[in-house]
């Protein structure tokens, strides 16, 4: 059992190994923030200004997501979880892939303008929320694949302890710390079940099959 993946990297996992590791209940959506020191609004960042963003390929594509609803770019056919930077079809930003524990530096040592920077970066690198010029909306279904689950087995999805895990994860008291822990920056997933994220891990291992196809 373990809890640090969500389903996009879940199903890059069991794609790649050979895997049939299953969710069985839901934890949270962190964020992915595009952040600025330099300039107050995403309306303000230069033509041409460099953005670094991660270039692991789960971030990428969301970080390509995000910077396209923040009008900086377009993906060919609106893009999708599995996007890369061959697909954009216009920016009005030049992009700058860095490992994703880099981003911060990045930013801070003005090889970037902004940066895609996520949640747990942005705490380690002290980056505040005053300095974020655009993040997602953590309500949005879209977000979906990036839900974090709880993960095991396939052959031990239905022990009957993962329901308590799960409901002990979502008591007010282990949400409160979990909610301290991040700085609020996260949106808890407690309506998902199992078999609900299951489906769409499926979904994605399906995506991922076809695109290498």
């Amino acid at each position: 059992m373990n809890l640090f993946q969500h389903l996009i990297f879940l199903s890059q996992f069991n794609v790649n190994n050979g895997g049939s590791l299953v969710p069985v209940g839901a934890t949270a959506v962190y964020p992915l923030a595009l952040y600025s020191e330099e300039f107050a609004s995403v309306e303000e960042l230069p033509e041409g200004a460099t953005v670094a963003i991660p270039n692991n390929p789960t971030n990428l594509a969301r970080g390509l997501l995000n910077l396209q609803t923040a009008g900086l770019l377009a993906l060919q056919d609106g893009g999708n979880s599995l996007s890369t930077p061959d697909e954009i079809t216009e920016s009005s930003v030049e992009l700058l892939p860095v490992d994703s524990n880099q981003t911060v530096s990045a930013l801070k040592d003005g090889s970037a303008q902004a940066a895609i920077v996520n949640n747990t970066q942005a705490q380690k690198g002290g980056l505040g929320d005053d300095l974020i010029i655009f993040e997602e909306d953590l309500e949005n279904p879209e977000l979906d694949p990036y839900i974090n689950a709880f993960v095991t087995r396939e052959e031990l999805a239905e022990d009957p302890r993962w329901e308590k895990l799960v409901a002990a994860y979502h008591s007010p008291e282990v949400e409160e710390a979990v909610t301290e822990l991040n700085q609020g920056n996260l949106k808890f997933k407690t309506e998902w079940t199992g078999p609900e994220l299951t489906e769409v891990l499926h979904g994605l291992e399906d995506e991922l099959r076809g695109s290498e196809g």
